[in-house]
């Protein structure tokens, strides 16, 4: 694989004439030009499980130049050969780190708050009953938690698997979710909401087989 193919004179040329497209530096490295003066890289790669093309963005070629994007494209090219390790996840991840050592990062307990006071207390009262109720479950098992680091395990009181491999959670997770969507299907927390609802009401997979059933099975005669 060809490394280093741009160079500084060539891409000024390239962004003062606006040439459109993208032009590779090797090594996953791409700048992509989008009109004069307009530009940005990207880090380039496909997905070995999805076999999906994916990529990420180191910004606009006038803040990140060439040294800088050539050490982030080879900090990513560890990471794709070390494993499965995702660029983006892990780039994500960090940032993520550093919003919650910066107390910058909102926990379960704040995103509740703000959920009670901009949604649930404009109901009935019957509604804010039992929401408030199922949120103070929720605050009380996780509420000091970042709530973009909530995951399947996270929202699970004692991890509980049954026999069809359904996840039990911790009581009132799943009402408090469903009532988020509900009330705010397109809020700011919707999506990590219909994640974690998602990840309750799938199923795992399990080695368990029901010796019951076994016995049902053979035990029904052909007509």
């Amino acid at each position: 694989m060809a490394m280093y193919k741009l160079s500084s004179t060539k891409i000024n040329k390239l962004i003062r004439q606006g040439k459109k497209g993208k032009y590779g530096d090797g090594g996953n490295l791409w700048l992509e030009v989008a009109g004069v003066d307009v530009a940005f890289w990207l880090f380039r790669w496909k997905d070995r499980v999805t076999k999906k093309d994916r990529s990420i963005s180191y910004g606009p070629w006038h803040i990140t130049n060439l040294e800088a994007a050539r050490k982030l494209a080879e900090a990513d090219r560890r990471l794709l050969w070390a494993g499965n390790t995702d660029p983006k996840q892990e780039r994500d991840a960090r940032e993520l780190d550093e919003q919650i050592k910066l107390g910058l990062a909102k926990t379960v307990r704040q995103v509740v708050d703000e959920f009670t006071t901009n949604i649930i207390e404009h109901n009935a009262l019957n509604t804010q009953i039992g929401t408030k109720r199922r949120m103070r479950i929720v605050n009380r098992n996780i509420g000091d938690m970042p709530f973009a680091k909530v995951t399947r395990q996270t929202i699970l009181d004692d991890p509980k698997v049954t026999p069809e491999g359904k996840v039990i959670p911790a009581e009132g997770t799943k009402e408090a979710l469903q009532k988020y969507l509900e009330l705010k299907p397109t809020g700011p927390f919707a999506d990590s909401a219909k994640g974690a609802l998602s990840s309750i009401e799938g199923t795992v997979t399990t080695s368990y087989e029901n010796p019951d059933a076994a016995k049902t099975k053979k035990g029904k005669k052909k007509n």
